[in-house]
């Protein structure tokens, strides 16, 4: 258990991600876990790549490099955008 979203995120991809696996991550993601990604993938800890998961040719050109884990935030925080989820990565 975890005391707030923000540590579960970081326990989850920290424990399933390993340097040079891929983390794709919606690119109007919430602004922390922007910058909690952001900051591990600079120190290495994975890689990230922010995408609009709602650009069909950006979705598959990420999904073609094979990400470990892919990050669903829909809607998205704060703007609302809607990815739907079973027609996009199904």
């Amino acid at each position: 258990m975890t005391a707030s979203g923000m540590s579960a995120l970081y326990l989850v991809t920290t424990l399933l991600l390993k340097p040079g696996e891929l983390l794709m991550a919606p690119h109007a993601c919430y602004g922390d876990s922007y910058r909690l990604f952001d900051s591990l993938n600079k120190r290495d800890a994975y890689r990230v790549l922010f995408v609009n998961q709602g650009n069909e040719k950006a979705l598959q050109q990420t999904l073609a490099q094979k990400p470990k884990l892919v990050l669903i935030e829909s809607p998205s925080n704060p703007l609302l955008r809607m990815v739907d989820i079973l027609q996009r990565l199904l």
